[in-house]
């Protein structure tokens, strides 16, 4: 079993004209255990945070309800996250030793994906105050605070 525990923190700029999403900063705090290579680890936990970053914002799959086929099947219309979308990205690890992984290792590769795309909606949830699901798409954005702006009248 691959024990980890990680937390992820994300700041956004938010234009709520636009409903544009800016990731600002990431921070990702990780316990793997005992960290063997410090490098291969941070860059595990850096991809984590960008491919959670890109399913947060705007990657999306577009299917025919009636034949089950994807109609954006191409990175045209699927829309990935570039260097130029990257922010920086504050890694740290706890120095907790497991007791029952070699080396006294735990996990660290696949869940670090899974913190990021949460702190991103909730860091959009504090920004506009309404939960929306990913992909927090800018159309999604104004539509949430149309429809606040309708409840609050």
């Amino acid at each position: 079993i691959a024990k980890m525990f990680m937390a992820h923190f994300a700041e956004i700029e938010l234009d709520t004209e636009t409903g544009e999403v800016k990731i600002v900063k990431i921070v990702a705090v990780h316990d793997s255990g005992t960290i063997i290579n410090p490098e291969v680890c941070e860059n595990q936990v850096a991809g984590g945070a960008l491919i959670a970053s890109g399913f947060a914002l705007s990657e999306d799959l577009v299917w025919d309800r009636k034949t089950g086929r994807v109609l954006n099947p191409n990175f045209l219309d699927y829309k990935i996250l570039t260097a130029l979308d990257t922010p920086p990205i504050d890694i740290s690890f706890a120095d907790v030793v497991d007791p029952v992984g070699a080396f006294g290792v735990k996990a660290i590769g696949e869940g670090s994906v899974c913190p990021t795309l949460p702190a991103i909606g909730q860091a959009i949830y504090n920004a506009i105050g309404v939960r929306i699901d990913a992909p927090f798409t800018p159309e999604k954005i104004i539509r949430a605070l149309k429809e606040r702006g309708r409840e609050s009248l």
